[in-house]
């Protein structure tokens, strides 16, 4: 705590990890011979931020430095898993091993000549705290992660075992392929592991948070134009909707996908969905989604326009505008 202190003050008040780097390789020192899985996750955020000011030539450690505490972490942990341990502190270790090999290489991005300023909080998360997702990262950089391959197979060794360890959290992990999903999308590991990860979430916290994670990755992927893959999980978001009393996720979610086949320029699909949307918030009677039924209407209308059945869409905005009235 006395080592954590100093980085952090320095890097809150100043943007400025320069004050604190001697502070940054006591730090280091210490937690490369940590057994907490904990302290490694930790040590892992630090390599990143360090990572990222030496870019920002925010941070005169090397890029030696920071080359070898990345390795040394993931040796470290290496050690660790080598020794057996149980299957819940396994676990741990190979979400943390995970998120090294799968973070940031050092130095793929090249050094600033001069300092620049770092990012503002708000720009790195959002008002609930959650990491904004790194669009500006371009998929084709082949050089972006520090190990690629070990990080997905950590991750898979991790994801077979949850059904083994119900009470194992995932959420974070599902954080992190959420914000990864751009990167790692045509990988062939990823849709077991992303399967695996959501029936982990539907099994602790239920089918909608599983959904709802879906339909996250779902809106990553389609602003880092995916819009195929973006719609493969829209579609895996409506059916854990169809479970239970969720009747504006489910609604929403069927008007996402048809808007998603109306860019797509599939206006018949389009118009199915925003169709359905409308059915889904009607039958649920609940006050809270009635709007949706004038809205989806209308849509369906639009995308019936665009396919030239210009009849069928003055009848469909003619019941539109009825349900809307009729609020």
């Amino acid at each position: 705590d006395q080592v954590e202190a100093p980085i952090t003050a320095g890097t809150r008040d100043l943007r400025d990890l320069r004050p604190a780097d001697g502070h940054v390789i006591d730090f280091f020192d210490e937690a490369l011979g940590e057994d907490d899985p904990a302290r490694l996750s930790d040590a892992g955020v630090l390599l990143t931020y360090a990572s990222v000011a030496w870019s920002f030539a925010r941070s005169d450690v090397t890029l030696d430095q920071l080359a070898s505490w990345s390795a040394a972490l993931r040796k470290r942990v290496e050690e660790l898993l080598a020794g057996d341990p149980p299957p819940v502190r396994r676990a741990r270790l190979l979400e943390v091993l995970g998120q090294l090999c799968l973070s940031r290489r050092p130095g793929s991005m090249p050094r600033a000549p001069e300092p620049m300023e770092l990012p503002e909080v708000s720009e790195l998360v959002d008002e609930a705290g959650r990491p904004r997702r790194p669009f500006s990262l371009p998929p084709e950089r082949v050089r972006f992660f520090v190990d690629k391959e070990r990080g997905l197979v950590a991750w898979g060794e991790l994801a077979a075992s949850l059904a083994d360890i119900p009470l194992f959290p995932v959420d974070a992990l599902s954080q992190y392929l959420e914000l990864l999903s751009p990167l790692l999308v045509d990988e062939p590991a990823w849709s077991s592991l992303v399967e695996a990860i959501d029936e982990a979430l539907a099994r602790s916290e239920g089918d909608a948070a599983a959904g709802d994670r879906a339909l996250d990755r779902a809106l990553v992927l389609a602003e880092a134009d995916r819009p195929l893959d973006a719609l493969e999980e829209l579609h895996k978001a409506k059916v854990r909707f169809f479970h239970g009393d969720h009747a504006r996720s489910i609604s929403s979610t069927l008007l996402a996908i048809g808007d998603l086949y109306g860019t797509l320029h599939l206006p018949q699909a389009a118009r199915q969905h925003a169709l359905a949307a409308a059915s889904a918030a009607r039958a649920s009677g609940a006050d809270e989604v009635a709007g949706l039924v004038p809205h989806a209407l209308l849509v369906a209308s639009e995308h019936d326009y665009r396919t030239g059945n210009s009849v069928s869409a003055l009848q469909t905005l003619r019941v539109g505008l009825i349900a809307q009235a009729a609020l």
